[in-house]
């Protein structure tokens, strides 16, 4: 089976929805989800569609989980997808993040935790945006994005290759 990440989007009437991601990658797999407003994934979606090239540094970023108080920062991480540039061949990493979420009774201890990378291209990136942008509308749509290289020799001469 190839790593790969799949997300469905379970819609509430509010304007909000809980998405739900499942990923594998080298082994390890995880599920988690987290809510979000409609309008967030929208405009992630958008800001992955016009993401070419991506900058190093100014990774691009969705986010869920237990919030402050205050609703600025996500003070415990479900699930987070992070974009970035790989190297200098034009492939894009994502960091997956999922955790089970623990509540003030229960030890830290107690929470599952999965983080992992794959890798992909502009071109699946665009797709995955679009699908992304879709699963408001049509909750059957199930966005997914799976591993196309292996970065860890990309930038390295031939001769280290060999």
């Amino acid at each position: 089976m190839r790593d790969t990440l799949h997300l469905t989007f379970d819609a509430d009437t509010d304007g909000t929805g809980e998405l739900f991601a499942q990923v594998r990658a080298k082994g390890f797999s995880g599920a988690s989800s987290a809510w979000f407003g409609n309008d967030r994934l929208v405009a992630f979606a958008r800001e992955l569609s016009q993401a070419y090239p991506l900058q190093v540094g100014k990774s691009l970023s969705l986010e869920g989980g237990f919030w402050s108080k205050s609703g600025s920062v996500v003070e415990q991480l479900h699930l987070g997808l992070k974009f970035y540039p790989v190297g200098s061949v034009g492939l894009v990493g994502c960091r997956v993040t999922l955790a089970t979420s623990i509540h003030p009774q229960e030890r830290p201890e107690s929470q599952s935790q999965v983080a992992v990378e794959l890798t992909t291209h502009y071109e699946e990136l665009r797709t995955f945006a679009r699908s992304l942008n879709s699963l408001r509308m049509e909750p059957s749509m199930k966005p997914y994005l799976k591993q196309r290289s292996n970065p860890s020799y990309m930038d390295s001469p031939q001769e280290e290759r060999d």
